[in-house]
């Protein structure tokens, strides 16, 4: 095992998954705004007109704030001249960030033997897959993989924190930048605390004064969100999980299992084992028969998932029971079967450890038999109608209003943002003002 040839090819399992979502933006990612960047063309025109406020910034967006975000799009506005596929490829990036921090965090809690990488090989597949398509070839969900990979690295500081310092500092500027990516943000706040207060129960001496802190954070973070924070008319009414909750676990689950297909009883299926293996985690902490030390990243990555799915659910209950397994939150849910994996390998009971990698590894061989069949023909799908939409774009003056609903619904919003992405040379009109003149 130890091997110097098993550990070449232990390197390249590992980063060869790193490779796919680029390959998945070069292959379908176009150049073309699509639903909700139609809403950021003001605030894009404003920025090269010199009028960009820092109400613009911070403005809410459905139940979202995203300031941090719109200054990353803003940025890459300015260097490619809105090219929508640069977005993708940042993301891409950031989905690379966040399988190094977990390799990293794995190393420092396992060491890098050739066996401890053996036992990592999943994750990698887990972190690329191609379940989240959305978040790859829509370059306006970098929000999503922003706030996902700000939450991953301030749990992870979190768990070396022992008081007030430059670790600390470093978990609550990390959530500061979670929260104002996307709202599901939030659930990272409880998740810390908890990280927090079970370190110091394990080790008997809890840190009040980080605990404090971060708490005091929490407070002015959730008090920023919340200023002339309004519901968004057009979504469902948060409560309308209650009036039937068993759609509403039903819903639950298939937010759980989203990372392994896009047919409900798949995800609801995957879900519930995700459930059933995370009770069982939980049950072994109380009893103490773990390694003591990498569980609390574990823990924190676990309550981070259930928070999110929650969330989701209260957002989102009243939509279609599908909204539920969204490839958008993928991206989120995927850390709860990292969390997991994280989790298994602090229990000291084999037989324990044995059926909770079953689990993890059906959850990989399902997402990743997903990546390479549905998510390939989900590709070449999006890029056939987005090459469509970016042709109705170029004639939008000819073009009636229901040839460009499918960028937006309201085709009239898009024929009158077009006018100013036409003026100012950007997107799909920045391709036609470069394109050399034919003879």
């Amino acid at each position: 095992m130890e091997a110097r040839w098993v550990r070449y090819l232990l390197l390249l399992a590992l980063a060869f998954p790193a490779f796919l979502p680029f390959n998945f933006v070069y292959r379908f990612g176009v150049n073309l705004p699509y639903w909700d960047q139609w809403e950021f063309i003001p605030t894009l025109v404003s920025f090269h007109e010199g009028q960009l406020t820092l109400d613009a910034l911070t403005a809410q967006h459905n139940e979202h704030r995203l300031f941090f975000p719109r200054l990353i799009m803003l940025g890459l506005a300015a260097l490619t001249r809105w090219n929508t596929v640069a977005e993708m490829y940042f993301n891409a990036g950031l989905l690379v960030a966040l399988g190094a921090v977990l390799l990293h965090a794995h190393v420092r809690a396992f060491g890098a033997s050739n066996r401890s990488l053996f036992a990592f090989l999943p994750i990698p597949w887990l972190v690329f897959t191609f379940r989240q398509f959305e978040n790859l070839i829509w370059g306006w969900q970098l929000q999503i993989t922003l706030c996902v990979l700000s939450c991953v690295v301030s749990l992870y500081w979190l768990t070396e924190v022992r008081g007030l310092g430059a670790r600390w500092a470093g978990a609550v500027a990390s959530a500061f930048l979670a929260t104002f990516s996307f709202g599901s943000g939030i659930a990272l706040w409880p998740a810390g605390l908890a990280v927090l207060l079970w370190q110091g129960r394990r080790e008997g001496r809890t840190p009040w004064r980080a605990v404090l802190g971060w708490s005091l954070a929490a407070a002015l973070a959730g008090a920023m969100y919340a200023w002339n924070f309004r519901r968004t008319e057009t979504h469902p009414d948060p409560l309308t999980f209650l009036k039937d909750p068993g759609a509403a676990v039903l819903f639950l689950l298939n937010t759980l299992g989203a990372p392994t297909s896009h047919t409900s009883t798949t995800t609801v299926a995957f879900g519930g084992l995700l459930v059933a293996a995370v009770g069982v985690v939980l049950l072994e902490l109380r009893r103490r028969r773990v390694t003591p030390g990498p569980e609390a990243f574990a823990l924190g990555l676990l309550l981070f998932v259930g928070g999110v799915a929650v969330l989701v659910m209260i957002g989102r209950a009243g939509l279609d029971q599908w909204f539920g397994a969204s490839s958008r939150y993928t991206t989120f849910t995927l850390l709860g079967f990292v969390g997991l994996h994280r989790a298994l390998l602090t229990l000291q009971e084999p037989g324990r450890r044995g059926l909770l990698m079953g689990v993890l590894i059906a959850a990989t061989v399902a997402t990743g038999v997903w990546s390479f069949t549905e998510g390939v023909a989900t590709g070449f799908t999006y890029r056939n109608n987005f090459r469509s939409y970016r042709e109705a774009l170029l004639t939008y003056e000819a073009r009636p209003d229901p040839e460009l609903q499918g960028m937006h619904p309201r085709g009239h919003e898009v024929r009158r943002y077009a006018v100013e992405l036409q003026r100012l040379g950007l997107s799909v009109f920045a391709e036609k003002r470069e394109a050399p003149a034919r003879p």
